[in-house]
């Protein structure tokens, strides 16, 4: 009965051993029945294995007289019985097959040496191919390296420095160069094009003419078909994306919302971009910048720069800040048409005064503007009361479009007439700010016709802006 070795494993990974040890190299068959696909019967069966120089000088043999042969498949370590001499294989070697007394043909060709100590090559070329049961398939002109069933399987093509580790990775390149497939199907449909790199199942799997990807994890980008310079990682990182270019996905699921966006950045898990030139960092989450525990969607602990305009709803503080507002005495004025208001800059500092009249009772008014919502705390001003009349500061509310007088919210204590210098104050208050319905002035009561000895000084005002 003849028998055909139809398709076998050349050099499956078994390089010398060391000099001193036997050589041995694994070898894998599948015998069928002469014109047929059917495997020979199970059983042992005698092989002698035999290596035959270019010009079928012998080189080395052995018979092992009880190969095991389950569905047609052999599997046998060349050398267990008569070690094999590494000087033998810098050189063209062929390998000649007889079982059962019956010789096989045609012969195998061992031309590149495969070990270790050499180019690891095979059948005069520079790539490396290592499949089971597929002597022909992915050996290519080039520098290319290909490992799993249906790996490289284009024989045509100029494609170079390619490497493709898995079954049907770069399965149908014919062109492309400088790609790295390590994956089942992985760049599975790249045709021609050129540096990319795919890591994990079906990763870039559509891709054909695309070129300069990365997708790391099963089903990343795996139906990008022409879009270019993309990084998606993570499983199904970047999964909508097929023309898009320049996108970029971390994260499990991370991903575009449509195929053809540009410069769209997603990270996180789950997280979505919509649009082109944009970045989404998470979904749902809390971003922190400075901070390991973000209590907001953007928490940052440190200065923030802008070169133009920050826009937001609400502005608001983590937690209440303390402020000042304060009223110099050259923006009071007069309330009263018998007096006038003396604004004189001595020695000793700026102040406001009444001059004229007849020592009736005059006021002054500043305008108060502070920021919506705050809340007034307090407030103080510097006088000088050299008089027997005494001084006091209101502060005073203005109702929006109503004709009613002001209303004092509160009001200081008063001086004593003690001929000098003191502060004149409200503490304790708790009074918000609501600019949309009034409007705040601070209020000097005094006397006309005692300028000298009845003046007011800054007026300071105390203010929170209250946290979120």
């Amino acid at each position: 009965m003849r028998k055909e070795l139809l398709l076998c494993l050349i050099l499956l990974l078994a390089v010398f051993a060391h000099a001193q040890t036997p050589n041995t190299i694994s070898f894998q068959g599948n015998l069928t029945t002469p014109g047929t696909e059917n495997p020979i019967a199970d059983g042992t069966y005698s092989m002698d294995f035999e290596l035959f120089d270019d010009v079928n000088n012998p080189m080395w043999s052995e018979t092992q007289p009880t190969v095991q042969v389950t569905n047609g498949l052999i599997n046998v370590l060349l050398g267990s019985v008569t070690p094999l001499q590494i000087d033998d294989f810098y050189q063209p070697l062929y390998l000649q097959i007889t079982i059962d007394g019956e010789t096989l043909t045609p012969q195998i060709a061992l031309q590149a040496v495969p070990f270790a100590q050499t180019s690891k090559a095979v059948v005069g070329t520079d790539s490396i191919v290592f499949r089971i049961l597929d002597q022909k398939a992915g050996i290519v002109d080039q520098t290319n390296t290909a490992l799993g069933f249906f790996s490289f399987t284009k024989e045509q093509g100029a494609g170079f420095f390619n490497e493709a580790f898995g079954v049907g990775a770069l399965e149908n390149n014919n062109g492309g160069s400088q790609n790295v497939a390590i994956g089942s199907y992985s760049l599975g449909s790249n045709t021609n094009g050129n540096t990319n790199i795919a890591i994990g199942y079906q990763a870039l799997n559509a891709s054909t003419t695309s070129s300069n990807n990365v997708a790391v994890g099963s089903f990343a980008l795996e139906n990008n078909t022409d879009g270019f310079q993309n990084v998606g990682i993570g499983r199904d990182a970047l999964l909508t994306n097929t023309t898009g270019q320049s996108n970029t996905a971390i994260g499990y699921g991370a991903d575009v919302a449509s195929g053809g966006l540009t410069n769209a950045t997603a990270i996180g898990a789950n997280t979505l971009v919509s649009q082109s030139n944009s970045l989404v960092l998470g979904n749902s989450v809390n971003v922190g910048i400075g901070t390991s525990s973000p209590g907001k969607k953007l928490s940052v602990v440190g200065d923030i720069q802008a070169s133009d305009s920050v826009k937001a709803d609400v502005f608001a503080y983590n937690s209440p800040k303390q402020k000042y507002y304060a009223i110099a005495p050259v923006d009071y004025e007069l309330l009263s048409t018998s007096a006038t208001i003396y604004k004189y800059v001595p020695t000793n500092g700026i102040y406001a005064a009444v001059t004229g009249g007849t020592g009736n009772v005059a006021a002054m008014m500043a305008p108060l503007n502070l920021p919506d919502g705050a809340i007034i705390t307090g407030f103080k001003a510097g006088v000088y009361d050299g008089s027997a009349n005494d001084l006091t500061v209101q502060l005073m509310r203005h109702g929006m479009g109503s004709i009613s007088s002001p209303v004092a919210l509160a009001t200081s204590n008063a001086t004593s007439g003690s001929g000098g210098f003191s502060e004149i104050s409200a503490t304790g208050l708790s009074i918000p700010v609501n600019n949309e319905l009034y409007a705040y002035s601070m209020k000097f009561n005094t006397y006309d016709n005692e300028p000298s000895v009845l003046v007011i000084y800054v007026t300071r005002i105390s203010y929170i802006v209250p946290g979120p």
